[in-house]
Parts: C-alpha cells; sequence; structure tokens
C-alpha cells in the first residue's frame, strides 16, 4: 500500500475558506488544522457538514487542533470557521486514506528548534500531517523528512502545515524549523491510514450493482 496523498492545500486567518474545491479522488478525507493564541475554533463546516475535532492541544498559550471529515462530497463550497481569534488555518484534502478516524493522534510542547511532533502509528504506510504554532510571527521549515505544506503568520504568531510518509509500523516524529525568535512551540500530529486494498474495486462494484450494471 502507498500512504494517502495531500492535495489542494490552502491557508486563511479569516473565518472562511471560500471556493475550496474537492475532486473525484476515491476515498477523500478533507483536513482543517488551526493553531492560535487567542480562543480557539468552536466548530468548522465544510458546506453544511461539520467536521469532527480529532486532536487538540493546550499549551496554555497556544491552542492547536486537527479537524476532519470523512468522504467529503466532489464540488467547490466553502470552509466556515467559528468563534476563535488571532489563529491561522489551513486545509487540504487527502486521497486514498481509510474511511475511519486517525490510527493515531497527538500534542506536544517544545522549546528547542527543530520543533518534534512524536506519533506512533499502529499502522503501515500512513500520511502523518502536522500543524505547528509558535507565539510570534515566523516561517516554518521542514526537517528530518517533513515537508512544510503552507506557512502563514496571524496578528502576533504563525503557524505551518507540515506531512510526512510513515512507512513502518511504530514511533516517528513531524519535525520543523521556525525563524521565530521565540523558542517555545507546539501542535498537534495526526497519522491518517491508508485505504485498504480493494477498497476501490469494492466500490465500483457497489456503485454498479446499485444501478444494475453488473450481476454477481
Amino acid at each position: 500500500m502507498t500512504s494517502p496523498s495531500a492535495h489542494n492545500v490552502q491557508s486563511t486567518v479569516s473565518a472562511t475558506i471560500p471556493s475550496y474545491a474537492i475532486g473525484s479522488e476515491v476515498n477523500r478525507v478533507l483536513v482543517v488544522a488551526t493553531t492560535s493564541e487567542g480562543a480557539r475554533p468552536t466548530g468548522i463546516t465544510y458546506g453544511e457538514q461539520a467536521l469532527t475535532q480529532a486532536a487538540y492541544h493546550d499549551e496554555s498559550v497556544q491552542q492547536s487542533a486537527v479537524w476532519y471529515l470523512l468522504n467529503p462530497p466532489t464540488g467547490t463550497t466553502t470552509i466556515t470557521i467559528t468563534g476563535g481569534s488571532n489563529y491561522t488555518a489551513f486545509a487540504v484534502y487527502l486521497s486514498g486514506a481509510n474511511q475511519d478516524a486517525p490510527d493515531a493522534t497527538n500534542g506536544a510542547t517544545d522549546t528547542v528548534d527543530p520543533v518534534t511532533l512524536p506519533i506512533t502509528t499502529a499502522t503501515a504506510d500512513c500520511l502523518g500531517l502536522a500543524v505547528f504554532g509558535n507565539g510570534n510571527t515566523g516561517t516554518w521549515t521542514g526537517s528530518g523528512g517533513t515537508t512544510i505544506e503552507a506557512t502563514l503568520d496571524g496578528s502576533s504568531m504563525c503557524g505551518g502545515l507540515g506531512t510526512k510518509s510513515l512507512a513502518a509500523i511504530g514511533a516517528h516524529t513531524l519535525d520543523a524549523d521556525v525563524s521565530s525568535s521565540n523558542r517555545r512551540s507546539s501542535g498537534v500530529v495526526v497519522a491518517f491510514a491508508p485505504a485498504p486494498s480493494g477498497t476501490k474495486l469494492s466500490k465500483i462494484i457497489q456503485a454498479h450493482k446499485q444501478t444494475g450494471g453488473i450481476s454477481l
């Protein structure tokens, strides 16, 4: 199996990401990650559908969270963030992902650079996804095999979204450097497992059975 793939990364410091487009790839998961120094967001929707919070970490000043929606519909609509202040938010959708809760989650605080967010997976070939937050403005860059998909300043802080393929079952880290002089950072990391082998075929067969196009 291969790790889930990431598509259409977008970021914002406002309450919406308008016209967010999701393609027709199989086994999709929409993910929205936030990090804040003010009040944290209390809810996220994609159109009329509510996302589920997978993980949350409160470092007393910085709050980070990852939200997800299984099998979001293909098309274009608005992502709306409810509540929160002085935050950065990142949206990405995955394909080839297991249609269940994340394989593993964790939150951590770090006072050295690079910032290290540990996670232990129970499934091979997961995609690790992390949101990093720091109390000053700055830029995030990947370290130790982590790719920073986006980095963004809030009004007095900065956030970054990172991904990393986690091939083996067991302990991993997602790591990133920040240009800020503030050495206290925190974040959340979530691992999304790949869709089981045969999932795509079973969906195709089921679709044909429903339309009368195949006889089994």
